[in-house]
């Protein structure tokens, strides 16, 4: 009944496919079918575009199932994708970073969580994150991963891009200051101390109350 909703699923036979995990569900599986049935009836749901908050109940139950506690790092992942299909990016980074966090031995899925993040910030064209997401993910997943050198290249661009970026910003930033007049400019200069010299202030107490004694 597994395999064929499988079959079904990748004839886009949602309904059929549904049905099927149902009734693997009636038969009381063990807990690793019936959490991979869960999963995929989850993952259903949202390619048939049935309403996200039935969806989420469910998942929501699976991760608070003390059994689950090994898999929560895909289930936020499965979490991250339904909030990236209702347009919720903010909320998918949100879930795909505890996704991250709980992965402790599942590379693949940190690899995975990470190359989704990566995607999503490219999306909002907040590329300096997207760089370091798509670095990250390139560290975890499989030298077989499809579209593996395609993220490589896309790594690359990107790290070139922000170098370009960095430097127009500070010809920016010196062709504004130079047109600003002496007074001003000098202003701008003594803010800058004084900040400096206030963050060493900072550190230099820090050090000390971690050399002071007990």
């Amino acid at each position: 009944l597994f395999i064929e909703a499988q079959l079904n699923t990748l004839n886009k036979d949602y309904d059929d496919a549904i049905k099927r995990y149902k009734q693997v569900l009636s038969m009381n599986p063990e807990h690793i079918l019936a959490f991979n049935t869960r999963l995929n009836m989850a993952r259903l749901f949202i390619n048939a575009n049935m309403p996200t908050s039935k969806i989420k109940q469910m998942l929501f139950s699976m991760i608070k199932d003390e059994k689950n506690i090994e898999y929560l790092d895909v289930l936020y992942y499965v979490l991250a994708e339904i909030e990236q299909e209702d347009f919720n990016s903010i909320k998918a980074l949100d879930y795909l970073n505890k996704s991250v966090e709980l992965s402790l031995s599942n590379s693949k899925q940190k690899g995975l969580s990470f190359l989704k993040s990566a995607d999503i910030y490219f999306m909002m064209e907040s590329y300096r994150p997207a760089a370091l997401f798509y670095d990250s993910a390139l560290q975890f997943l499989a030298s077989d991963h499809i579209g593996l050198e395609q993220i490589k290249v896309k790594t690359k661009t990107l790290k070139n891009l922000i170098i370009e970026l960095d430097i127009i910003a500070y010809e920016d930033s010196m062709q504004y200051l130079a047109s600003l007049p002496k007074k001003e400019l000098e202003g701008i200069i003594d803010d800058i101390i004084d900040e400096k010299l206030s963050l060493l202030e900072k550190k230099q107490e820090e050090k000390e109350l971690e050399n002071s004694p007990p």
